[in-house]
């Protein structure tokens, strides 16, 4: 079989350490290697891999470097081949790896050369992996159809430990700038660029929540409120719009400053009008876009890019 490098970054994790080893040694693809980069964890994380997983190659940063550095890091130390991007606090379905790089390969067959991300949905559990939500994907306002560069213009459908990504698509992403959001959101936005973003519809990985992840499943939007539902609810909403909608333009800008004239000419006019273009513009750049956000928040966000 084809080697997949599991690429897990780490910081003080071991409450949940354990349990997500042995989702990744259950996996039904039988060549599967473990890259740790760690972040400073000052409890047992460095010493539970040692244990759990002999032969892992776990580095240890001199510096904190952040999740999105962490992460880069990790992708970097897994070098070339097939990268399949953890969590620590997560838990796999055996036949993740599998299914995903079928997936891979149906998406290499057809193009060739082109970097590719895949992608699967997710069961949102609660921290003792009682299923919250059996669909990540049914219960927020994110997209598995999501594919197009514009539907990555203003936010990420596609949480980073879902991914399966091949070498074509590290070499163009690596590193990771600072100033994005997130890792995953810039590896999405890369491929939707220049190659494919696919998903397996199947939930492969429960996805635990527990009071301590740094990036959430945003849920209760849909479950709990309304855009104007509560008092002071209007004014919370529009500081996350124009928090978003800065986020959003560093993420353009670090993809323009990237690659430039490089990029495919459709991508390159549609940063020219998010960044440098009118209101008018922008809006109906997303028009028919999956944003991952509701019609009305989409186009707030999009005005304050």
């Amino acid at each position: 079989m084809t080697a997949i490098s599991v690429a897990l970054a780490t910081y003080n994790g071991e409450r949940y350490l354990e349990p997500f080893l042995a989702s990744v040694r259950a996996q039904d693809w039988q060549d599967v290697r473990l890259v740790v980069s760690d972040d400073g964890s000052t409890d047992r994380t460095r010493e539970m891999v040692a244990a759990l997983w002999d032969g892992a190659a776990v580095h240890r940063n001199t510096a904190a470097r952040g999740v999105i550095g962490n992460f880069s890091n990790a992708m970097a130390q897994a070098g070339g081949g097939y990268i399949a991007l953890a969590d620590q606090d997560d838990v796999w379905e055996p036949n993740k790896l599998s299914s995903l790089m079928c997936r891979m390969q149906e998406c290499e067959a057809r193009q060739p050369g082109a970097p590719v991300m895949v992608f699967s949905d997710l069961k949102v559990v609660d921290a003792d992996l009682n299923v919250l939500g059996d669909s990540f994907f049914r219960f927020t306002s994110k997209s598995l159809k999501a594919s197009n560069p514009r539907d990555f213009l203003l936010s990420n459908h596609v949480p980073g430990c879902t991914m399966l990504v091949n070498d074509a698509l590290m070499r163009m992403a690596l590193p990771v700038p600072a100033e994005v959001m997130m890792h995953d959101w810039w590896l999405a936005l890369v491929a939707a660029a220049f190659g494919v973003v696919d998903s397996v519809e199947e939930p492969l990985v429960l996805y635990r929540q527990h009071g301590s992840n740094t990036v959430g499943a945003p849920m209760t939007e849909r479950l709990f409120s309304r855009w104007f539902g509560r008092l002071g609810e209007p004014m919370r909403r529009l500081d996350s719009c124009r928090r978003q909608a800065a986020l959003a333009r560093n993420t353009l800008l670090a993809f323009r400053d990237r690659f430039g004239d490089a990029a495919p000419p459709a991508v390159q006019a549609t940063l020219r009008t998010m960044l440098d273009g009118h209101t008018v513009g922008r809006l109906r750049e997303i028009r028919s876009a999956r944003t991952g956000e509701t019609r009305m928040k989409a186009a707030i966000v999009a005005a304050m890019i």
